[in-house]
């Protein structure tokens, strides 16, 4: 099939720094926080591979066997195949954009709007999960404050955290009980 003579010509280089771009960085923050659950639920269903699943299609589980088989439990290794997708995504973006008439500004402009929104939607990776959740704000019941005497702007809830103290870690050892369960398995 031929190429249409109207269609603009492809951003190859802006568009291969964008996807490169947003692999590199997923990648780079991808080992700074531990398991997921469902990366580890992943992980052992990857272990009894089905042709389906009552909850999840068999590719995932297949791709987190051969994720596993090559890179051993490496956390990075785990979240490659994800990194290479969002990758794929900004690029084909800006394929797109070319296919419906484009210009190149505008292909890398969509590129770099699918870049950002995999950013946010990977937030976890780059951003929150990178810095620890220093406030919140919460009350264990909505009666509680009352029910003591003070009036609820001064109550504080027993899950508050003070920038001194950090966030409650009570499901750490729960977290880190299942990923020796999968590594020693």
């Amino acid at each position: 099939m031929a190429a249409n003579p109207r269609q603009p010509p492809i951003a190859r280089r802006g568009l291969a720094l964008l996807a490169s771009t947003v692999c590199a960085v997923l990648v780079a923050f991808s080992a700074r926080y531990g398991y997921h659950r469902d990366e580890l639920y992943f992980l052992r269903a990857g272990r009894e591979l089905a042709f389906g699943y009552v909850d999840q299609p068999p590719l995932t589980p297949a791709v987190a066997r051969v994720a596993s088989a090559v890179f051993g439990d490496s956390l990075v290794g785990l979240r490659l195949p994800s990194a290479i997708a969002a990758a794929a995504v900004v690029l084909l973006t800006g394929l797109i954009a070319r296919e419906l008439g484009a210009e190149r500004s505008a292909q890398l402009l969509a590129a770099a709007t699918m870049s950002v929104a995999a950013y946010l939607l990977r937030r976890r990776a780059v951003g929150a999960a990178a810095r620890p959740r220093r406030h919140r704000v919460g009350c264990a019941a909505p009666g509680a404050a009352r029910s003591s005497g003070r009036s609820s702007s001064s109550a504080s809830s027993p899950r508050s955290v003070s920038p001194a103290t950090g966030p409650p870690r009570a499901d750490a050892n729960r977290y880190t009980a299942r990923v020796r369960v999968i590594k020693h398995a």
